[in-house]
């Protein structure tokens, strides 16, 4: 056993090393490509130095956040012995000093001002695109697409998920999206009403609509509802379902995130959250009380009805949010002052408020007990407070400068998405506790290795499907608490196994959404 875990400590140190002289080299060889250049020059090169940072970062949090699975009777053989030199495995320090240096590196090289910029960009062109598309010159001769939000056993953010499937759809197919105002399953009201209207001009439709659980873009009939049974509206698959992106901004995309699927869903979320006036009051009080010129780290704990017996999560304990939270200020004061420790709490149950100030009387925190008391009674006992409660913190989290949750609860997802929005890569300004961000709607995704495996029968070339429903997506990883492995099948061999992220690289679901064509292709 001695030999094996010395094996095991010699394995990662080298690792370590060879990580930390890959990533001088590269830099190195940046340096000497762009000697002179500064931020405000184009660059018209493919940019595939931004895949390769975005995966040195991935890397980096996957390396540290968990190694490949090993047998269980080897993992319960070494255990012991593997908790004595947890140290020497998981240095969290180390962690800390790497991601710091790469994130100064980002800032210095000119690219981060430029993907926020790009973002910018993007994001308002589809924006507008959404609104042409929900604001036809004739509304009642324009093709509709009535989506029924009443998925029983579906709260607040499962309905804007699936909502924002809809809205890609009606995107795709070039139909305007129609939330007719009829309550949720479990309560008075539609959450729309909350939010901004979709249209200014055409709300309603006229005439016989065809129940269908998919719809063409080459379909001719003017209203297609879909039926409210999102099982099966994941098992059509369509060729623009998610995570299809826009073929003509494909590129575009994956230059300024190094999570395509969830900016691309994010463009939807963000049309969806307009806040109406009312909302918008609220959420501009809620700033008045933050400074956010100074840094603060926003937590979502979800308990509630998602973890009780028999649920299909795991809860965290307060402590495990918070070390996340110190080990992000940590990180921030290596190139900073040091400064006030300062979070945004927002939480389903109340007995997490007292605690947090119990136990942390040295930070600051932002909190509100009237939201947290109106959700804390469960989504069958829903109020306007609540609904108006859940968007105010959606948004609010979105503005921190890290987030600490659980993608297991779609609020967090939400969150990344909106954050995703406004900054168009988020990646390492947020961290999940339990599973990787994933999408209600997304059936599968699709990779390819970048090195060969013989034991496993891999080769270049070879395409590998993840199941990415939600038992697989959810429940499985929850349990076996691993983010950086998949389990694949391999369309050649037909063969599964579970391979580390690293080794693989995604392809990419494209799909023409003919009323982006106006938006250049050739922006760089």
């Amino acid at each position: 056993l001695d030999s094996i875990m010395k094996q095991i400590i010699t394995k990662y140190n080298v690792f370590i090393l060879i990580f930390i002289l890959s990533i001088i080299l590269y830099y190195m060889l940046y340096l000497d490509k762009y000697p002179q250049e500064n931020e405000n020059n184009e660059r018209d090169e493919d940019k595939q130095d931004e895949y390769q940072k975005f995966k040195i970062f991935r890397d980096v949090k996957d390396f540290f956040v968990g190694q490949e699975l090993v047998p269980e009777d080897a993992f319960v053989r070494s255990k012991q012995r593997l908790f004595k030199n947890i140290d020497k495995l998981v240095d969290k320090e180390l962690r800390l000093i790497m991601q710091s240096d790469l994130e100064q590196m980002e800032k210095v090289d000119g690219f981060s001002k430029w993907r926020i910029q790009e973002s910018t960009e993007l994001s308002g062109q589809i924006q507008s695109a959404l609104n042409r598309l929900q604001n036809p010159k004739d509304c009642k001769s324009a093709k509709k697409l009535v989506c029924h939000m009443t998925f029983s056993g579906c709260g607040f953010g499962c309905h804007l998920t699936h909502t924002t499937y809809c809205l890609n759809a009606a995107l795709a197919t070039r139909r305007v999206l129609i939330i007719p105002d009829e309550p949720w399953y479990y309560t008075n009201h539609s959450v729309i009403n909350f939010l901004s209207p979709l249209s200014s001009s055409c709300l309603e439709f006229e005439g016989p609509a065809i129940s269908s659980n998919q719809v063409s873009p080459d379909d001719n009939a003017t209203v297609v509802a879909y039926i409210p049974d999102f099982e099966q509206m994941m098992a059509n698959n369509n060729s623009y379902s998610p995570p299809a992106l826009p073929g003509a901004l494909a590129k575009r995309i994956s230059k300024i995130t190094g999570d395509p699927d969830a900016w691309w869903v994010g463009q939807m979320l963000a049309y969806l959250m307009r806040p109406n006036a009312k909302q918008q009051k609220r959420l501009d009080d809620a700033k008045k009380r933050i400074n956010f010129s100074l840094p603060v780290v926003g937590i979502h704990i979800r308990r509630g009805d998602k973890v009780v017996a028999g649920s299909d999560v795991m809860a965290y304990e307060l402590g495990e949010y918070m070390e996340q939270v110190e080990l992000w200020f940590k990180k921030f004061e290596m190139k900073n002052p040091q400064t006030k420790r300062r979070i945004y709490l927002a939480t389903d149950d109340p007995q997490v408020l007292a605690e947090v100030h119990e136990k942390y009387p040295q930070y600051e925190v932002f909190d509100n007990p009237g939201i947290t008391d109106t959700v804390a009674k469960g989504r069958l006992e829903d109020t306007d407070e609540s609904f108006e409660g859940l968007i105010q913190d959606v948004h609010m989290l979105s503005l921190t400068d890290y987030v600490v949750c659980t993608y297991s609860s779609n609020v967090c997802c939400l969150v990344y998405e909106m954050m995703l929005f406004r900054i168009g890569d988020a990646g390492g300004k947020i961290h999940s506790l339990d599973i990787q961000w994933w999408f209600l709607d997304r059936f599968s995704m699709l990779f390819e290795p970048i090195v060969e495996d013989l034991s496993m029968n891999l080769k270049y070339g070879d395409e590998l499907v993840v199941d990415t429903r939600f038992l697989e997506a959810v429940i499985k990883p929850s349990y076996s608490f691993n983010q950086t492995s998949v389990e694949t099948q391999n369309i050649r061999t037909q063969e599964i196994h579970v391979i580390p992220l690293y080794k693989l690289r995604r392809i990419h679901k494209l799909f023409n959404y003919t009323i982006l064509d106006d938006i250049s292709i050739n922006k760089i």
